[in-house]
């Protein structure tokens, strides 16, 4: 009979001894993607785009970006050579410039044109100038399951944000986003972006897609896929690598 008891209370232990653990909520997932994305020190890319329209031959072009902190990001074309020497600094989502090697001018880019197709590819300035989400977004978790999180990003009031609604599904051993839906004012899903086959570095604590693909869905089907060729962390860049003055020196 002892021995009865005892089976019975083991087994009510299993069933009922530790809490599951409590699942995260949106704004604590988009935090923890934010913070995952932004451990490095700095890093440093080099990326080949192949931007396909229906009727035209593909284009291509070459850039390298170095990204710090948690907001600035300078890019640098390499090719092809009419662009050689282009760069854009941003600051913020708000604050970015570009410096035009043609008139050794830099300029800022106004609000209105930040919206904009850059270059003739799917991206924007919108997309180059966001580097984390939760400042701008309030996160609302719309389902789970064993790999992923599919999250719905909101605007926030006053934010400035540039499009309405984001869905995100996130990775959850990576907290990193491979699949993102861009949603304007109107409800309507203008833009699509693909991140895929991630690489880590730095004891898997920084890790970055190799493949990522917009698709601007209002423009005839146009594509960009950009291939990353070289991929650089921690090394040191300095806060002055990141002012306009710099943008003019060579």
């Amino acid at each position: 009979m002892r021995g009865i008891i005892l089976l019975f209370v083991g087994c009510m232990t299993c069933s009922f001894g530790a809490p599951a653990a409590q699942a995260l909520t949106g704004e604590e997932i988009v935090a923890k993607m934010d913070k995952f994305l932004t451990q490095a020190k700095d890093q440093y890319f080099i990326y080949e785009v192949v931007t396909e329209e229906k009727g035209k031959p593909p284009r291509q072009l070459k850039f390298d970006v170095t990204i710090k902190g948690t907001k600035w990001r300078r890019i640098e074309y390499m090719e092809p050579g009419d662009l050689k020497g282009m760069k854009v600094l941003v600051l913020d989502t708000d604050t970015i410039w570009t410096y035009l090697p043609a008139y050794r001018k830099v300029r800022r880019v106004a609000s209105h044109a930040k919206a904009q197709g850059f270059l003739g590819t799917a991206l924007s300035h919108d997309e180059m100038s966001t580097v984390t989400y939760g400042g701008i977004y309030k996160g609302k978790l719309e389902k789970e399951d064993d790999k992923n999180w599919t999250v719905l990003l909101e605007r926030r009031e006053g934010s400035g944000a540039p499009y309405k609604e984001l869905r995100m599904v996130i990775r959850k051993d990576i907290s990193s986003p491979i699949n993102v839906e861009y949603i304007n004012d109107k409800g309507e899903k203008v833009k699509t972006e693909t991140r895929s086959s991630y690489q880590c570095k730095a004891n898997n604590e920084v890790c970055s897609p190799r493949i990522m693909v917009y698709t601007d869905h209002t423009r005839n089907g146009l594509k960009s896929t950009l291939v990353q060729r070289a991929w650089k962390v921690n090394q040191n860049v300095p806060d002055r690598f990141f002012t306009v003055r710099s943008l003019q020196r060579r």
